[in-house]
């Protein structure tokens, strides 16, 4: 979205500064939440943030205390002790309820939906019907450039033309540009977005399960 100038404007207005800390409240979010000195809870889990810049992990955070605050809300209970009980003794614990719920209910379209895009779809790619809607939506130049394309990867790790093996179930950003008049794509990884590779359509529809998109608006 930060290559946007709508997706920008749209990330930076939800962060505001008031004597020395910062406030972030999701367009379609519940709370303002509050981190002092413009640093992450003590309690954050970093193994499970983003490798992104410090806005970046501030988004991962918030949103897993939304989901803790929506399972509040609705009488929801389970214990980090049970969350933490239940994994296998390879995997790091969870250090507090948000990053377990993060992990758990953080789907790529509710995400989508708490960051302000709107008219999410997904697409199947796993089916015919889906990967023909995706190529429409991808080689569509009418207002592409508002839109989001957000990719899960396959179970499976897979290894791109470009030299890159996708981490399993991951979440993706596919980015279509303009290039000598011809529609070529870049893929971002969601956890490391400042950098980039080219990727071609063939690894779009064979290295991933299902793409959502979404749309930017003011």
């Amino acid at each position: 979205m930060m290559n946007n100038p709508k997706g920008k404007a749209k990330i930076l207005s939800m962060f505001e500064e008031k004597n020395g800390n910062i406030y972030l409240k999701f367009e379609n979010g519940n709370i303002e939440h509050e981190f002092k000195g413009g640093n992450l809870p003590d309690d954050v889990d970093f193994l499970r943030l983003a490798n992104g810049s410090s806005g970046i992990k501030m988004f991962e955070c918030a949103y897993g205390v939304e989901l803790e605050e929506k399972n509040l809300r609705y009488g929801e209970k389970e214990t980090l002790s049970h969350a933490n009980s239940m994994l296998p003794p390879y995997y790091p614990k969870y250090l507090n309820t948000a990053d377990y719920l993060r992990d758990k209910n953080g789907s790529i379209g509710k995400f989508m939906q708490t960051m302000g895009l709107e008219d999410i779809e997904k697409c199947n790619l796993k089916t015919p019907n889906g990967q023909n809607k995706i190529m429409d939506s991808l080689y569509n130049l009418n207002g592409f450039e508002d839109k989001i394309f957000v990719a899960a990867s396959n179970q499976s790790p897979t290894k791109l033309q470009n030299g890159i093996t996708t981490k399993p179930n991951h979440a993706y950003v596919i980015e279509p540009y303009m290039e000598d008049g011809r529609i070529k794509f870049r893929l971002y990884n969601s956890s490391n977005s400042a950098f980039y590779s080219d990727i071609n359509l063939s690894d779009i529809l064979n290295s991933f399960s299902r793409i959502y998109i979404g749309k930017i608006t003011n």
